[in-house]
């Protein structure tokens, strides 16, 4: 595991998503939640939407964990919860 490069493509990718206080983003395929949550920073919220139920489960383990209260994460395919945001 490489933790400082981790640490620097996610400030890189959320860097590139432009996340500011009003927008909300959408984290597709979002696994654990990993991304979504670097980027929580900086959104007014992150919706995570992932296939695998134990993901979904993981990434709102993560959230807690991490102290993250902007973060909401669905289970499912893309195209079924996104009507729900």
């Amino acid at each position: 595991v490489n933790t400082k490069a981790a640490e620097v493509l996610n400030c890189l990718i959320r860097d590139w998503a432009g996340a500011d206080k009003d927008g909300i983003v959408l984290d597709v395929c979002c696994g654990t939640g990993t991304i979504g949550l670097c980027i929580s920073q900086g959104a007014r919220k992150v919706v995570g939407i992932e296939m695998c139920e134990a993901a979904v489960q993981d990434a709102k383990l993560n959230a807690s964990s991490n102290n993250v209260s902007n973060c909401d994460f669905l289970a499912g395919k893309a195209e079924d919860p996104i009507t729900k945001v």
